[in-house]
């Protein structure tokens, strides 16, 4: 697994990992997350629905990673991929089969 996170603008890598085949799909994970924040942020012109970017601003406002401890309860991973910045992620870095993406998109976005 490569170790990256998206950090207001910049993207760290861990250098340990750069041979690693994931490391492309990591990039684009975390580039995503610098357009959604960009959307949600600054109003850059885009054709995603009013819900995603609510959704986007929300979850933004709200981020957990695993083991984060919320009023008791502590998050999984399956908790984290659910997030609705992290499914739109996964999805545009191929991180996620279909399968998955689909289904916690209707579930999330309630289609």
């Amino acid at each position: 697994m490569v170790e990256m996170e998206y950090i207001s603008a910049i993207i760290v890598v861990n250098v340990a990992y750069v041979n690693d085949y994931s490391v492309l799909e990591t990039v684009a994970h975390e580039l995503y997350h610098a357009y959604q924040e960009d959307v949600v942020t600054w109003a850059i012109p885009h054709r995603e629905p009013a819900t995603v970017v609510y959704a986007w601003r929300q979850n933004f406002s709200n981020y957990y990673t695993p083991g984060s401890v919320v009023n008791g309860y502590t998050w999984g991973y399956t908790d984290y991929y659910n997030q609705a910045v992290e499914i739109g992620a996964f999805w545009f870095s191929g991180g996620l089969d279909d399968r998955y993406y689909v289904g916690a998109w209707y579930g999330y976005y309630g289609k």
